[in-house]
């Protein structure tokens, strides 16, 4: 009951990439013509990234949970730090998605004793 968290986050990222996926098989988003090949090498390696902390997630893995961490502070920080160009209205709004960002590091930190150190492949 306790990696419930993790699960719920893994879900929410498989989530995500559908909604990257649907929006780059829409030919609209080609008839535009603004993705380039380093755009979309990018985009791809997102997804491999994203699928296997998904799957970790799913299975609590520490890995996972701390590779999630990582980059939701990191992506937390770095919104923190763009909202001073905002005006208040935008600043407040800004810093309650900053906040939720923090939401999976204190989830690591606080549920690190139910979070599975690895299996076979580490996987």
């Amino acid at each position: 009951m306790k990696t419930v968290p993790f699960k719920l986050l893994g879900v929410l990222l498989f989530a995500f990439e559908g909604l990257i996926v649907c929006i780059f098989l829409n030919p609209i988003f080609w008839a535009h013509g603004s993705m380039d090949l380093r755009g979309l090498v990018r985009v791809c390696l997102f997804l491999v990234i994203s699928t296997s902390v998904g799957v970790g997630l799913m299975y609590s893995r520490r890995w996972a949970a701390v590779i999630l961490s990582l980059l939701s502070t990191g992506l937390a920080a770095n919104l923190y730090y763009e909202t001073y160009a905002f005006n208040y209205g935008m600043q407040f709004i800004c810093v309650s998605i900053t906040i939720l960002f923090l939401i999976p590091m204190v989830a690591t930190v606080k549920y690190w004793s139910v979070l599975k150190p690895g299996g076979k492949w580490y996987l």
